[in-house]
C-alpha cells in the first residue's frame, strides 16, 4: 500500500506487522511505540520486519492496526504494550481513531491522525 503518506525507514528493533511506531535514535530509524505518551509517527505495513532491515511506515490515512484490548468503533487510540493500539484516555497522545470495534489481538482498520487529547468524550 504505497502512497505519498508512506516512507521507508530502518527498523531499530524487530517490528511485527500492523504495529505502531515512533522515531528511534535518529531521523532514519523507527522503533515500537509502547506508551500513551509516545509520539506515534505511523504504523508498520503488513509484514514483520527484523532489526536493521527497511520498514515501510504509513504516516497518515487508513491502515491495518493491531489492537491490545477492547476499543469501540469511532474511539481514539494510542500506543500500548508492544506497539499494539489501545483506547486513548484523557491526556494521552492520540495516534488516530478506529473504524470498527476491536478486542485484544484484532487487526482492524484505523485512521492515523496524530493529536494530543485533552479530554475524552
Amino acid at each position: 500500500m504505497s502512497n505519498e503518506f508512506t516512507k521507508t525507514y530502518i527498523a531499530a528493533v524487530d517490528i511485527p506487522a500492523c504495529r505502531l511506531v515512533k522515531f528511534a535514535d535518529d531521523d532514519n530509524t523507527v522503533t515500537l511505540a509502547t506508551a500513551s505518551t509516545d509520539n506515534v509517527v505511523g504504523v508498520n505495513e503488513n509484514v514483520d520486519v527484523k532489526k536493521g532491515n527497511t520498514i515501510d511506515v504509513i504516516h497518515v490515512g487508513t491502515a491495518k492496526i493491531q489492537f491490545g484490548g477492547a476499543v469501540a468503533r469511532g474511539a481514539s487510540f494510542t500506543a500500548g504494550t508492544d506497539g499494539k493500539a489501545v483506547a486513548a484516555q484523557a491526556g494521552n497522545n492520540v495516534a488516530g481513531f478506529i473504524l470498527s470495534s476491536a478486542v485484544d489481538n484484532d487487526i482492524v482498520l484505523g485512521v492515523l491522525c496524530r493529536s494530543y487529547m485533552a479530554t475524552v468524550s
